[in-house]
């Protein structure tokens, strides 16, 4: 069976609404990027549907903008991450799950 094919698959047992066009972004990533090729297929669609929906689908980008730093940016989306793979059908949340560590992100000046 090919990457493609198993990429697939697991994309769809883990989001099973996911729409056609993220669906292909998504697998696209995992096949042209040499980090992702290197990742057992689950995780790595996992990884590049965390990024895609994190730069696609929040204010992530508008964030690191202003001046917060990655970290802080990622805590300030996580929900809506979360919020977008649960309505994609994932089981359970991924980024919101408390591993921030309690201190207030910073703005870097």
């Amino acid at each position: 069976m090919s990457r493609r094919v198993t990429l697939q698959r697991c994309l769809r047992q883990w989001l099973p609404a996911i729409p056609e066009w993220e669906a292909g972004t998504i697998i696209a990533h995992c096949l042209d990027s040499a980090s992702l090729r290197q990742v057992a297929p689950q995780g790595a669609v996992r990884l590049a549907a965390v990024a895609f929906v994190r730069h696609a689908c929040t204010d992530y980008e508008a964030l690191l903008e202003q001046g917060y730093g990655v970290e802080a940016a990622r805590h300030f989306v996580a929900a809506t991450i979360d919020e977008v793979l649960a309505g994609w059908g994932a089981p359970a949340p991924l980024c919101g799950s408390g591993d921030h560590d309690g201190t207030q992100p910073q703005v870097m000046e």
